[in-house]
């Protein structure tokens, strides 16, 4: 949710009635190419929260930090309790692999939110690119969070990000040609669960890791030179319709390496 203040009302409620917390998923979502009047391409569209946040930030990133940190205690004292560690689910996307981190840095003149999270940078550049710095942060936060949580010395809490690749009937660009090949040729929901579900019960995982329900290929493109060439947006969505279509190939459970830049130990901690 985007409101935090919303965010915070479920919190309170949740802890009053339930003791345990054993799965937190973190799958809310919206992409500016589905919402009313298409914002991807109209920036005269205000997009923002009401806490003055970029409303896909707010969404995709800000409310999923929010809730986990609020309700890390109980995570926490239900993994202590059972003797099994809670787990955190980020539901991120191979989206993440389009933008580079530059947009999620702290700004050079002093502002204290990223140009992300901004919602008063109303250009083409920021809205397109604004789905991709969302998952990104869902990753590097999925990084940061186990890295502070094993610092701590606290295992009784394990976070990891997922890929559920392209999944149909989700919404998420609904009415649109490329909903429609989505609906088409993506998974089906029951079978886009498989990462989320494994990602909660599978017994390998410690923290921190990856994993999607298909084999990325992104490993093999010099996304750094991509960058500099100033090309990487065009031609990673090509590589995204490409997986639209091959995906289905090696679908089953796989741990796997997100983007370099999600690896940025600054960039994790500064954000």
């Amino acid at each position: 949710n985007s409101d935090f203040d919303n965010v915070r009302a479920f919190v309170k409620k949740f802890n009053d009635k339930y003791a345990k917390l054993h799965f937190l998923i973190n799958n809310a979502g919206i992409h500016y190419l589905s919402l009313p009047g298409r914002p991807l391409f109209d920036v005269s569209i205000k997009q923002v929260s009401k806490q003055g946040y970029d409303m896909a930030f707010a969404t995709n990133y800000m409310g999923h930090f929010l809730l986990t940190s609020l309700l890390l205690p109980k995570l926490t004292s239900t993994g202590e309790s059972e003797k099994v560690p809670s787990r955190v689910v980020n539901v991120s996307s191979a989206y993440h692999v389009t933008v580079d981190g530059s947009m999620l840095q702290p700004h050079p003149t002093g502002e204290p939110n990223p140009i992300a999270a901004r919602a008063d940078v109303n250009t083409l550049r920021h809205r397109r690119r604004s789905y991709g710095n969302n998952k990104l942060a869902q990753v590097l936060y999925t990084h940061e969070l186990d890295r502070r949580l094993k610092k701590e010395e606290n295992y009784n809490v394990e976070v990891v990000s997922v890929c559920p690749g392209w999944v149909g009937s989700t919404g998420i660009v609904h009415e649109t040609p490329i909903g429609k090949l989505i609906n088409m040729f993506g998974f089906e929901i029951n079978a886009a669960s498989l990462v989320v579900i494994g990602s909660c019960l599978n017994p390998d995982l410690t923290g921190g890791e990856h994993c999607t329900n298909y084999i990325p290929y992104w490993k093999y493109f010099p996304l750094h030179i991509l960058t500099t060439l100033g090309i990487r947006d065009t031609v990673c969505d090509l590589m995204a319709a490409g997986l639209l279509f091959i995906q289905g190939l090696s679908y089953g459970f796989h741990i796997v390496n997100s983007s370099a830049e999600s690896y940025n130990e600054k960039l994790e901690y500064d954000l």
